[in-house]
């Protein structure tokens, strides 16, 4: 059967295909692709019926030809092989055929009927109701460029030890620079504006960063571009223009994992800003690999790495061409964590399963591939009055083993509770670690060996979430507090080295930006240093003192500022 769409639905029926990366047949003809059920043609009906559930009109579409066919083609296939090549979809877009009104499309009725029986939908919504709710941008919005200020403290405005703060630490005796920007296109009324995943000073010298409404199922998440040589702050990612996706989809409101490089273009995923919207009713598949061109600022997206998860935290493998990762499972997961390995060549995913991660947040990735992340940590309870209590388990280390593609527990402990925080390996092999507890740790990827460091800093909350390690491989920089109360210590900028195993604060920050800048330090989740190893770049989650507008009350969030730390050489 044939039948014609209009415009607009073909062209959301286009960004369904987009969406599943789904593959089109190689067969000679339609009645040869009718009879062969393969798992490629479910996937195909499988696209097309959650198309039709967005409201796209009949069902079973199983190929689209060229545009303004009025007689069915001889050969609907050969007609669509001229559209595409290496087997991937290349649909005609709104360029190719500007004066084309409809299209048309060949369906098989028996073929469509049977596998949709087997594939589980979800009810469709009745017609007008409303999409979930979502904090949308206002009408007419626009990200303009920011511009850094910089700000020249004195030794006495962020060197002085703030009042209750004790420990056994240096102190830098020359004061770094520093230069500071709110990020722009924050509106008033989002859910919660917020950073959380890692930061990135690319190859390009730019340093890059992330921020996402915390919204849920339909969210909204930005990149930005923060150039230290013009001073300048640019929005260059809107994840939801790159995915096309329609209100009542699920849409990433986070970006948890890292932003990463690979190839000469920027890499990362979304994550899940509600926990309920990972589910079939919105069509949730798993949060999509979003690309970024450095040079060209050409972006696009390919198959969710983790299917059916989001991404909690990820690593780029350099000689495997693999992304490594965990993440938190949707509901087709019955919610449960996944480790998983992408292969970025083929763009598939290689591994997906357990041991499953205990709500790590990083993982230990040495040079030949090897993977280590926690898992296994059960925590105690209290039994109830007559019960006895329910003893927890510690965290335990998992191991990937690329070779043999499995992944198994390990006997060894980590040294607190879960995996936090983790860096690079240096030469040796030699990756550091920071449990949620705060608990910092060397740990030898060569001989699986652990050892402890101590707490992060002894004021203030010591969870932290993000730590680097500089190019020369001699320092880790670090803030701790991320999650909030790191002005509790002042918000320090910790420089640990590697070689003395001694820490020196760079920079007590937090009173000097409310004075100098207006702006309070929640925490970060963000940062890295730059190639040269002279600038620290944080994203900071806090609020500037003169906006009222916090969802919650609360100064720790909902409103993102950036932080170019320049070091004096005399301290690094």
């Amino acid at each position: 059967m044939f039948f014609t769409i209009n415009r607009a639905d073909f062209f959301a029926l286009k960004r369904c295909f987009k969406r599943e990366q789904t593959l089109a047949p190689s067969l000679d003809n339609t009645d040869q692709y009718s009879r062969k059920k393969s798992e490629k043609s479910k996937l195909i009906i499988r696209c097309i019926h959650r198309c039709l559930l967005l409201g796209c009109p009949s069902y079973g579409a199983c190929y689209i030809t060229l545009p303004n066919n009025k007689q069915p083609p001889t050969d609907c296939c050969r007609g669509l092989r001229t559209q595409h090549k290496n087997d991937d979809w290349s649909i005609p877009n709104e360029t190719t055929f500007p004066n084309c009104k409809v299209f048309s499309l060949c369906i098989h009725n028996d073929f469509a009927t049977d596998q949709l029986r087997s594939i589980p939908s979800r009810s469709p919504r009745p017609q007008g109701a409303a999409p979930p709710a979502a904090d949308a941008p206002p009408a007419g919005l626009t990200f303009k460029t920011e511009k850094l200020k910089t700000f020249t403290p004195t030794a006495a405005d962020i060197l002085k030890i703030p009042e209750g703060v004790t420990g056994d630490f240096d102190v830098a005796k020359t004061p770094p620079t520093i230069r500071f920007a709110v990020l722009p296109g924050q509106w008033k009324g989002a859910s919660l504006w917020s950073s959380w995943g890692d930061a990135l000073f690319a190859s390009d010298t730019n340093f890059y960063c992330s921020i996402g409404d915390h919204n849920g199922p339909h969210g909204y998440s930005y990149v930005y571009k923060v150039d230290p040589k013009s001073g300048t702050v640019d929005m260059v990612v809107d994840v939801n223009a790159v995915l096309e996706l329609p209100a009542s989809d699920y849409a990433p409101g986070k970006i948890h994992a890292p932003l990463m490089e690979y190839d000469g273009w920027l890499v990362f995923a979304g994550y899940r800003g509600k926990s309920s919207a990972v589910t079939d009713e919105y069509n949730y598949v798993g949060d999509h690999l979003v690309r970024w061109n450095l040079t060209t600022g050409e972006a696009a997206f390919d198959p969710p790495p983790a299917p059916y998860c989001s991404l909690a935290a990820s690593v780029v493998h350099k000689p495997s061409n693999r992304i490594y990762g965990v993440g938190p499972g949707g509901k087709r997961l019955d919610g449960k964590s996944k480790f998983f390995s992408y292969d970025l060549v083929n763009k598939k995913t290689v591994f997906l399963g357990d041991p499953s991660p205990d709500a790590t947040r990083a993982i230990i990735v040495a040079e030949d591939g090897r993977v280590w992340y926690s898992a296994g940590a059960v925590a105690a309870k209290k039994g109830k009055k007559g019960e006895a209590d329910t003893p927890g388990s510690p965290s335990m280390f998992a191991r990937y083993n690329p070779k043999s593609n499995k992944a198994e527990m390990t006997k060894m402990a980590l040294p607190g509770d879960k995996l936090r925080a983790a860096s690079r390996t240096n030469s040796d092999g030699i990756a550091y670690g920071i449990t949620w507890d705060g608990i910092m740790f060397r740990f030898d990827t060569v001989k699986e060996k652990v050892s402890v460091i101590g707490r992060t800093f002894e004021t203030g909350p010591a969870y932290t979430a993000v730590c680097k390690l500089s190019p020369d491989e001699r320092f880790l920089y670090y803030v701790p507090g991320s999650h909030g109360g790191t002005a509790t210590a002042g918000t320090p900028i910790i420089q640990f080295d590697t070689k003395t195993n001694r820490r020196k604060v760079i920079a007590f920050i937090h009173d000097y930006m409310r004075g100098a800048a207006n702006y309070y330090t929640g925490g970060t989740f963000g940062l890295d240093i730059s190639p040269d190893g002279k600038t620290v770049g944080i994203i900071f989650n806090g609020r500037e003192l003169s906006d009222t507008r916090s969802a919650t009350g609360s100064n720790e969030f909902d409103n993102c500022m950036v932080l170019l730390i320049d070091i004096h050489e005399s301290e690094r």
